[in-house]
């Protein structure tokens, strides 16, 4: 996990669960950032810190899975080459 601090705050985190598979890597995560600081690059700071790491451990390809409808989630992704695509209910 890790944690966004401003002013000895806590105003964002990105929750990871990694796995390895056959050299492949892949994580679920989930990029929270607090109302009042929202379009301050906050996420996609914690985006790119946890490619980052990852790719350090050997990933390869990352998949993130978010709700349909948060223009902020497929924005951010877009930016760092992800795609939508709708997955059957």
């Amino acid at each position: 996990m890790l944690v966004a601090e401003k002013e000895e705050k806590i105003v964002g985190m990105n929750g990871i669960i990694s796995e390895s598979n056959s050299g492949n890597g892949r994580f679920f995560t989930r990029i929270v950032v607090s109302s009042s600081y929202r379009r301050q690059g906050i996420g996609s700071l914690l985006l790119r810190r946890t490619l980052f790491d990852l790719k350090k451990e050997g990933l390869r390809w990352a998949e993130v899975e978010t709700i349909q409808g948060i223009p902020a989630a497929k924005f951010l992704y877009s930016k760092y080459g992800g795609e939508s695509i709708q997955v059957p209910s």
